[in-house]
């Protein structure tokens, strides 16, 4: 996917009454265990078994090439997606770890990226973790030595990127077929291009103040400037040929070409800031939202071709957001009151009630908020909030 990894955004899960029936996340994993009962051995449909330990003469593992090398191209192709027997699926934790979370999800809708938090007692150490349908939850391996974020998926369930904090720092890392590429760029990662050719992230321009950039091969880091009398900058997503970047300079979204630098995006009358999330892989569609200072509830947005298309509600009033795309622009994913999805010409649709579609019990389902989406639209990956009010995440395939 082209987009960022966000921070959270209050969201919840609350029981939904359906004809006399109420359903939490409590009660879902229950839904998930009838499931595992219900397959050979209690193993759930689809999972492998535990692999075996490296026999005399096996393969030795991955390591890390030198800072800055470019790493091998891949030598076979991936994985075809196998979908599940169902069509949700609440996504466990890393085993040992006190919290997991879930971040982005890979174009093939196979892969889903993030991190997960360890106590040694002493300190906490936060770890890169991948989830694929197939093998569940599992390190990044290899994985930098030191702690590390993992803010984004590629393709498919071979290409991730993120954030190391060796040396004392923050610097990008790229990882593809098991190899780590370091970039010579500091900062932080916050998106790529599937292909992993561009990224985009934020660095320390100077003491105190944080500017976007961009990353290729071919130019190294770019720094992206601010707009206007504004100081910092922060780059959220990037187009599939690294032309356009989208992002944040104070409160307003921007889109950024080597040509012409960071220019507003034009706003709605009445509203006076602006948010970005997502853009499309030409670049001609721009997912995000507006306001203004006298209100806080938001208007999630897309903008074709620059401009500002407001998009239907299920909840006006209320803090309303799209955070993702497709590569070609024809759906949007977000929140308005609960999941939604978007056609292109802004019509809205309950992502619960399109699981009722494919999932008999697929209603009882209350869905905070998509994140992303899979390049052809049928993998929707979001978040929703436990009982007892931690963060779930969860994947619906239509």
């Amino acid at each position: 996917m082209l987009k960022s990894a966000r921070s959270p955004l209050a969201v919840a899960l609350l029981p939904v009454a359906l004809s006399g029936c109420s359903r939490s996340a409590l009660e879902l994993d229950a839904i998930e265990d009838d499931r595992a009962r219900a397959s050979p051995a209690g193993a759930r449909p689809g999972v492998e078994p535990s692999q075996p330990s490296a026999s005399p003469g096996a393969a030795p593992p991955a390591r890390e090439p030198p800072p800055g090398m470019k790493p091998p191209p891949a030598t076979e192709l991936p994985p075809a997606r196998v979908d599940p027997p169902f069509h949700f699926e609440l996504l466990g934790d890393m085993p040992g770890s006190f919290s997991t979370e879930w971040s982005a999800l890979s174009s093939d809708g196979v892969a889903v990226a993030g991190i997960a938090r360890f106590d040694d007692g002493v300190n906490t150490h936060i770890a890169p973790v991948v989830w694929t349908y197939e093998r569940g939850v599992r390190p990044l391996d290899p994985a930098p030595q030191s702690d590390a974020y993992l803010h984004a998926a590629g393709a498919d369930s071979r290409s991730f990127g993120g954030t190391s904090t060796e040396n004392g720092g923050h610097a990008p890392f790229l990882w593809r077929d098991r190899v780590i590429e370091h970039p010579e760029a500091t900062g932080t990662l916050t998106a790529m291009s599937p292909d992993l050719r561009f990224i985009v992230g934020n660095f320390l321009s100077r003491p105190d103040y944080i500017h976007g950039f961009l990353w290729s091969r071919e130019t190294g880091q770019v720094d992206l400037g601010a707009l206007g009398d504004e100081e910092q900058s922060s780059a959220l997503a990037v187009s599939a040929d690294g032309r356009i970047v989208v992002g944040e300079s104070g409160e307003r979204a921007f889109r950024w070409t080597a040509d012409g630098g960071a220019k507003v995006l034009e706003l709605a009358s009445g509203d006076n800031r602006s948010q970005v999330r997502d853009v499309s892989a030409d670049g001609s569609v721009i997912a995000g939202r507006s306001s203004n200072f006298e209100r806080s509830d938001w208007t999630p947005l897309l903008w074709i071709d620059g401009t500002p298309t407001p998009l239907e509600l299920l909840a006006p009033g209320e803090d309303n957001a799209v955070n993702a795309l497709t590569p070609d622009g024809s759906l949007a994913v977000g929140k308005s009151g609960e999941a939604v999805l978007w056609s292109r010409d802004g019509q809205v649709r309950s992502l619960r009630k399109e699981l009722s579609r494919f999932e008999r019990n697929g209603d009882a389902y209350f869905l905070s908020e998509a994140l992303d989406v899979s390049a052809d639209g049928r993998v929707v990956f979001g978040k929703t909030f436990d009982i007892d009010g931690s963060p779930r995440f969860f994947l619906a395939w239509l």
